[in-house]
């Protein structure tokens, strides 16, 4: 248990939910004996893994649940390699979501196919928020500058390398004129595959591909 910017946040000690059918099953198990702990007005659960505890909770309790998803799990490229995992999400958006109040997602798209496949949807609020930001401030002076860093750049962060995702991403730099650069961040010290792809489709002069940086580095990318 923490306090961050005046908001407590209590942490709840699992194996992560995602990795297997029995995890997301025990994760849930204690997200319900936890909130039983607390007296709460309402409820927004972010993404589906800790949604059929919530909705448990919420049910006893009766009060309203915002279901909040920034990808459609069920059918998230992530789970393509395994069918068990992806129909059992599946299930558990179609059991659980019908007693959420509202959705909010990362784009009309998305939108569309929550409405599409879960059509309870239809009959609820949902509201997009896209997961980039509404205001561009102005560039700051730091002492650690990139010497390749361009003027115009798309800046591309991930934890995770999807080959999926950024293969398209990095086509698509063939169609991008003006000087524009995308730049490609990940902690990994090295991915063999994405430089051989960048190499592949000759656009070592469009991708830079940085690895291995520390925070301090990180937010100089994200400042400058």
């Amino acid at each position: 248990e923490e306090t961050i910017y005046s908001t407590r946040i209590i942490r709840i000690k699992s194996n992560p939910p995602e990795n297997n059918i029995r995890n997301f099953i025990n994760y849930n198990y204690k997200v319900y004996k936890t909130l039983n702990k607390f007296s709460i007005d309402l409820l927004h659960v972010h993404d589906i893994w800790p949604l059929p505890g919530s909705i448990m909770y919420a049910n006893k309790k009766n009060i309203p649940v915002i279901y909040d998803t920034y990808d459609f799990f069920s059918i998230a490229e992530v789970y393509k390699t395994n069918y068990k995992n992806k129909r059992f999400l599946f299930l558990m958006e179609r059991l659980f979501t019908p007693f959420t109040r509202a959705l909010i997602t990362a784009s009309e798209p998305q939108r569309k196919l929550y409405n599409l496949v879960h059509k309870h949807f239809l009959k609820k609020d949902s509201l997009v928020i896209y997961n980039t930001p509404s205001i561009v401030g102005e560039r700051t002076q730091n002492e650690f500058t990139f010497s390749e860093f361009p003027e115009n750049y798309i800046l591309y962060m991930v934890k995770n390398l999807n080959p999926d995702a950024w293969q398209p991403l990095i086509k698509s730099m063939k169609y991008i004129e003006n000087g524009t650069k995308l730049i490609i961040y990940h902690h990994k010290k090295e991915e063999s595959e994405l430089t051989h792809f960048i190499n592949q489709e000759k656009l070592q002069n469009k991708v830079l591909y940085y690895s291995g940086l520390n925070a301090d580095q990180v937010q100089m990318l994200k400042t400058n």
